[in-house]
């Protein structure tokens, strides 16, 4: 059987809750020609220009924060566990996506970040990665750490099954180096 190629997208929730999950599902499908979506489902800091958004064109992520409400019972340690946008829980963006990916056909994936967090690393310092100065980069999780590990592997484990997506993009699940930083600013100049 011959598999249809895939042309898809990558989205931020908070563009789709601006727009309407439905609505920009439906867009992303007819207008756009796609047959795949991989939504975020957790982020870290960054400060990101948005030209289409309703409101304000700037939006500031002060925080790492998850796209959906964590499971507590997936996470091996409770105080290891994303923070939440309260917002986006609040309109259900992930499923309603799902949902609408399904009435369109489109292929449904979530696309995680995992070791990139600076909320938990300012809560976990013991936790993070130090430079060979004994620096800690507050940003960066050390995936030799167990309890990190368990936390990347919980966080897969807790969209997928919540959310049920055809498939997982990893994001930041290695060393993060000092240049990578703490805030990204996505602002695109030509």
């Amino acid at each position: 059987m011959e598999q249809a190629m895939r042309l898809g997208i990558l989205a931020y929730p908070w563009d789709l809750a601006d727009e309407g999950p439905a609505q920009a599902v439906a867009c992303i499908a007819e207008r756009l020609g796609c047959n795949a979506l991989a939504l975020n489902a957790n982020y870290h800091t960054a400060r990101l220009l948005r030209p289409r958004a309703h409101g304000p064109k700037m939006l500031d992520r002060p925080a790492a924060l998850a796209a959906f409400q964590p499971d507590p019972a997936r996470y091996a340690t409770a105080d290891l566990n994303p923070a939440v946008d309260a917002d986006l829980v609040r309109h259900n963006v992930l499923a309603e996506a799902a949902a609408a990916c399904a009435a369109h056909g489109v292929d449904f994936g979530l696309w995680v970040v995992g070791l990139h967090n600076s909320t938990l690393g300012a809560a976990h310092p013991d936790l993070c990665m130090r430079n060979c100065f004994g620096d800690v980069y507050t940003y960066a999780l050390c995936p030799t750490q167990p309890r990190v590990r368990g936390y990347a592997s919980d966080l897969v484990a807790d969209v997928c099954a919540q959310f049920g997506p055809h498939r997982v993009i990893l994001e930041a699940v290695g060393w993060l180096g000092l240049r990578h930083g703490v805030h990204h600013e996505l602002v695109m100049t030509a």
